[in-house]
């Protein structure tokens, strides 16, 4: 009897991250799904609770981190751990951090790591948190 296959939710609006993930975690045996859409994104969230959420901060309509406030507020996902994975850091030229995170929305994801990641530090991320073991407020660069 195998252990069951854990559901990995991606919500970027990037080609690149979704396929990070799915080459970083698909071959490691969780199944990912994805969108594009931060509405439906918290909809899939609400509805299918998977195991784990990765996001990016900056998607259409309903930006992450207001898709993060939602998630850590809601009584029915408070309890899925969210890794933030994003380059807008490296894009912007500046630094992020969860503590910039926290004071802006008084809240923070389990973990952040910054694009461009290795494949193995996503992957002993993801064990971690649904292993249970404490990364809250993990930065990783």
């Amino acid at each position: 009897m195998g252990k069951p296959v854990k559901t990995i939710l991606v919500m970027d609006d990037g080609e690149c991250s979704a396929t990070f993930v799915r080459g970083a975690l698909g071959s490691e045996g969780y199944q990912v799904v994805e969108t594009a859409d931060g509405s439906s994104a918290l909809a899939m969230a609400r509805s299918d609770r998977p195991d784990l959420i990765i996001m990016d901060i900056c998607m259409p309509r309903h930006p992450g981190l207001y898709i993060l406030r939602d998630l850590k507020s809601d009584p029915a996902t408070h309890d899925i751990p969210v890794i933030i994975l994003t380059s807008m850091g490296k894009r912007l030229g500046v630094s992020v951090s969860t503590e910039d995170l926290c004071s802006f929305l008084g809240i923070e994801p389990d973990a952040f790591l910054e694009m461009p990641a290795h494949p193995m530090q996503l992957r002993e991320l993801t064990e971690r948190l649904l292993s249970g073991s404490s990364t809250e407020g993990q930065h990783t660069s």
